[in-house]
């Protein structure tokens, strides 16, 4: 909603004549009248300040009371501001008569409000001395009409001796005053009739009436014109017919106008089919009347408010009852029976029965239904197993029979997934999930075959104990307990997994004097695997191995081979070297291909871990989602969880491979610190001991320079700026304003205020935009300040202003001295280097390019092919 503010910029010039002129003797024949005319000047502007420039309808109201009561007088112009939205009016140019002059008769104080179409009244001005000149022009009237309406007729006969009744003013009943034409002059009025210039020169009887003080009629039609001319844009409303009421409030002790209007408005502006409306609007105190909902239409239709209800307070009326079909007895229209016919209901009106059907037994669905219609009845799937869908069993379920292929085949065509042909649990810690036993010598106990999948899959899901997911035994001499081949040309084909839920347990668990467990990967192509473990408990392991020389060993000798490739929610792969001289390693990966890696770690809590002078106290709670994950728990401020080092290259590449993601960064530093001058991220230079740091309140220190590149003309060429810096903490604010007789009042932003300590000195510099005596600041507060012209000036000169506060929490600090800090980094810097160089030197130089064939790590010996045992039949 806009808002109208109004500057009066003159003190309502009245344009009359002095009270003299009106003690003219009549023989002069001077006629002058007081123009009854109030000349009145003001701003219109809406909220946000601008101004407003469009034709705008204006009502202005005269009241006796600074608040409250009903206006004596009021009229509408539409005003028409100029581009600084200042406007000129003369009061009463809507009415021949201007205004009444009787409203200052009586002297008092009256009050002048202002109300634009469709905003509330703003506060009244009272009007000064000046417009009470009209009383003054009341003096060349009597009673209403000029003084030759009361001069005497010449007499029949002259004579020369004087009259004992003499006219006023001294004028003797024999004297003859000639009339000019431009004297008024009437044939006679009727009482209570209002007059009106039928002529510039004559009063006849108007079509308006006043009984005494307590009625006016209008013997004629009360126009009230558009407030405007529609366009295409928006149409115009009338003038509104205001009834105004005043209602005592015991809550506020004041009296309360309560305005209602009638106002015409426009319907379907610019269609074919524009029209209009009869509207009634509602207004309490200062607020300007609005819609109430009840409106009339151009046909007569009345339009309620949605709150309407028929018929008020009565009991209501129904005007007619009709009798349907199988009913007799209507229409009803004050009382009466309605009664089923003697006929009965026939089956057209059993159309519109219904009947409930009620499912039975393992049937679900029905209800009420109509005649004609249908419902559903469904199967109850808890108690009835349906094919092509999963059904749940409980209870014992016995199959027996001799078919050759099985008394119970299984086949799952699902291509993709962790599928199952045959998925059995048990809960027993010595219950099997499938048991399957094999006879004779060439038979199988339980045989699996996959084409992609897994073919036999055992869970262990003991918390506790030593149970087993698949346990394979065999007591023959080459017989093989468990056996797993992956012939998949392409895929993730697995010959053996093994997977344990158990703390103490494993997934595969191989026992031997030559190989434990010996997986081969004959796949021509893709990522086969000839062991592959995974682990799902925080102490378990995929694939554990335990030697004095070699605990797992793996060799990938094809272009996409992997030597060893560790997967685990906790652990991928695990390498710990107990060794406290030499060069040891917990994993060690070589690789010589452009696009290999000499160590791969792929898991969904941590790829690979480091660790440095045992584990932080952080290890057990950041928790998992790591592909590298180096820690330290070294007291010593010289171990460093992750270092990346690097000769003429990057020492460290992060990144984050989004075009979405606007919230997660590259990289990340964190510290958790209570101390908020903690530090959280820290570069250092060889040069000059240069350093710039982030701490943990994000604040940011640097010992060089602040500045940023950028563009100079048309991009090709990039410049330097460099940032305002201050010994103090500043915030900035920029903005505008105009004055308005010589004053305005400025409000600081909201959100700027609450960054800044603004109850501490402020400060704001002004610059004018046009020719004033200049410009001050005073009554700064928390919320704002205000701009005044020198010299009590009255210009309308607009400015500009900036603000310049302290930032909130920072008000102390001015030239922090930080010389120790960065004397503790460059020590800490010192320290690292100095490690580094007795490290380099205590290293041997052949540690430094030994290459893996020299380390003489043997590969464990490939067992016989008669120990594989049979291979499985294929079907």
């Amino acid at each position: 909603m806009k808002q109208i503010h109004l500057a009066v910029s003159s003190i309502l010039l009245l344009c009359c004549s002095l009270f003299s002129q009106a003690q003219q003797t009549v023989a002069t024949n001077t006629n002058t009248v007081v123009p009854s005319l109030v000349n009145f000047s003001g701003t219109l502007t809406d909220d946000d300040g601008k101004p407003l420039t469009g034709i705008t309808g204006v009502t202005f109201y005269l009241y006796q009371e600074q608040q409250g009561g009903a206006p004596v007088w009021m009229e509408t112009q539409n005003v028409q501001p100029n581009p600084n939205g200042q406007y000129t009016v003369m009061l009463g140019a809507t009415s021949s008569t201007g205004l009444p002059a009787t409203i200052f008769q009586s002297g008092e104080a009256h009050w002048l409000g202002v109300q634009a179409q469709g905003q509330a009244e703003q506060p009244r001005v009272m009007l000064l001395s000046v417009p009470y000149a009209l009383k003054a022009g009341d003096a060349q009237t009597v009673g209403g009409l000029p003084p030759s309406a009361f001069v005497l007729a010449a007499p029949a006969s002259t004579s020369s001796a004087p009259s004992d009744n003499t006219a006023a003013a001294g004028v003797s009943s024999s004297t003859t005053l000639p009339l000019s034409s431009s004297d008024v002059t009437t044939t006679g009025g009727t009482a209570n009739a209002l007059p009106l210039f039928t002529t510039t020169t004559n009063i006849q009887n108007s079509i308006i009436t006043q009984t005494g003080k307590t009625g006016v009629n209008v013997a004629g039609k009360l126009n009230l014109p558009a407030t405007g001319t529609a366009t295409s844009t928006a149409g115009k409303n009338s003038q509104p017919q205001t009834f105004v009421a005043s209602a005592f409030n015991s809550g506020t002790s004041t009296a309360v106008a309560q305005t209602f209007q009638w106002q015409a408005e426009p319907v379907g502006n610019d269609t074919s089919t524009a029209s209009g409306s009869l509207n009634l609007l509602f207004g309490q105190g200062t607020s300007k009347p609005t819609e109430t909902g009840l409106n009339i239409a151009s046909n007569g239709i009345i339009t309620f408010n949605s709150g309407q209800t028929f018929p008020g307070a009565g009991t209501g009326t129904v005007t007619s009852v009709a009798s349907g079909a199988g009913l007799m007895g209507g229409p009803i229209t004050s009382s009466g029976t309605l009664s089923i016919a003697t006929a009965g209901v026939t089956n057209a009106m059993l159309a519109n029965s219904s009947l409930t059907v009620t499912a039975g037994t393992a049937l679900t669905g029905g209800g009420a239904v109509s005649l004609g219609g249908s419902t559903t009845l469904n199967v109850d799937t808890t108690k009835v197993p349906l094919l092509n869908t999963n059904n749940t069993f409980t209870g014992t379920q016995v199959m027996s029979g001799t078919n050759s292929a099985g008394v119970l085949q299984v086949t799952n065509t699902l291509t993709s997934g962790q599928t199952y042909g045959v998925l059995g649990r048990t809960s027993s810690p010595n219950g099997s999930g499938v048991l399957g036993e094999g006879p004779t010598t060439g038979g199988f106990g339980v045989t699996g075959q996959t084409s992609g999948g897994t073919a036999v899959y055992g869970l262990e899901a003991a918390l506790s104990g030593s149970s087993i997911g698949v346990w394979g035994l065999s007591q023959s001499t080459s017989g093989v307990g468990v056996f797993g081949e992956a012939n998949a040309g392409s895929g993730t084909a697995t010959g053996v997994a093994g997977q344990t839920s158990s703390p103490s347990g494993y997934g595969v668990e191989g026992t031997g004097p030559n190989v434990g467990v010996y997986g081969t990967a004959g796949a021509a192509s893709g990522a086969t695997s000839g062991v592959y473990g995974t682990a799902s408990s925080s102490s378990s392991f995929g694939v554990q191995g335990m030697s004095p020389n070699v605990g797992v060993y793996g060799q990938g000798t094809g272009s996409s081979g992997i030597g060893v490739d560790g997967h685990g929610t906790i652990q991928g792969v695990k390498g710990i070297s107990t060794a406290t001289n030499g060069v040891a390693q917990g994993v060690y990966g070589l690789t010589s291909s452009s696009s290999g890696f000499g160590a791969e770690g792929v898991s969904p809590n941590v790829g690979v871990y480091g660790q440095a002078s045992g584990g932080s106290s952080l290890g057990s709670l950041v928790g998992g989602g790591f592909g590298v994950w180096g820690d330290t728990g070294g007291t010593s401020q010289l171990y460093v969880g992750v270092a990346g080092t690097a000769d003429d290259n990057v020492g460290g590449w992060f990144i984050n491979d989004t075009s979405t993601d606007t919230v997660t960064p590259a990289l990340e530093a964190v510290n958790n610190s209570t101390d908020s001058s903690s530090l959280v991220f820290q570069t250092e230079s060889g040069v000059n001991n240069a350093a710039c740091t982030i701490n943990a309140n994000a604040d940011l220190s640097c010992s060089g320079t602040v500045g940023g590149a950028v563009r100079a003309g048309d991009g090709a060429r990039k410049v330097m700026v460099h940032a305002v810096q201050s010994p103090e903490n500043w915030f900035e604010d920029f903005g505008s304003g105009t004055l308005a007789n010589g004053s305005a009042t400025v409000a600081l932003d909201p959100t700027f205020a609450s960054t800044v300590n603004t109850t501490t000195d402020y400060h704001v510099f002004l610059t004018a935009k046009g020719d004033c005596k200049g410009l001050y600041v005073t009554n700064e507060t928390a919320t704002g300040f205000e701009v005044r012209e020198l010299g009590t000036g009255n210009s309308n000169v607009a400015f500009d202003y900036r603000i310049v506060a302290k930032r909130a929490g920072y008000e102390n600090q001015r030239l922090e001295d930080v010389t120790e800090r960065y004397q503790q980094m460059q020590e800490q810097q010192r320290l690292r280097r100095e490690r580094m160089q007795q490290r380099r030197a205590a290293r041997p130089a052949s540690a430094l390019t030994a290459a893996p064939e020299a380390r003489a790590i043997a590969a464990p010996p490939a067992p016989a092919t008669s120990a594989i045992g049979p291979t499985p039949p294929h079907r």
